[in-house]
């Protein structure tokens, strides 16, 4: 039973750097606004996200996403939103 469209995709701040292309003080900046999604967890490496909420707060926002960026399950997404 194949269980991939059931993973969530989870994301970093690392990853976000990539997806939003931003530096990483600005990922934190981000992370700090009210309206940016809460993080699914917070771990000693630092919070993470799920990817579909992050790319819902990006296009409600009009902000770039660059899907390219990210490598999902073997899949090679050339994607930009």
């Amino acid at each position: 039973m194949s269980y991939a469209g059931r993973v969530e995709q989870l994301v970093g701040s690392q990853e976000l750097t990539h997806v939003l292309g931003v530096g990483r003080a600005r990922v934190y900046q981000l992370a700090q606004r009210d309206d940016f999604p809460e993080p699914v967890a917070r771990l000693a490496m630092g919070s993470i996200w799920r990817l579909d909420d992050i790319i819902a707060w990006a296009e409600a926002g009009g902000r770039a996403i660059h899907l390219n960026a990210l490598n999902v399950d073997g899949e090679d997404r050339k994607e930009s939103r």
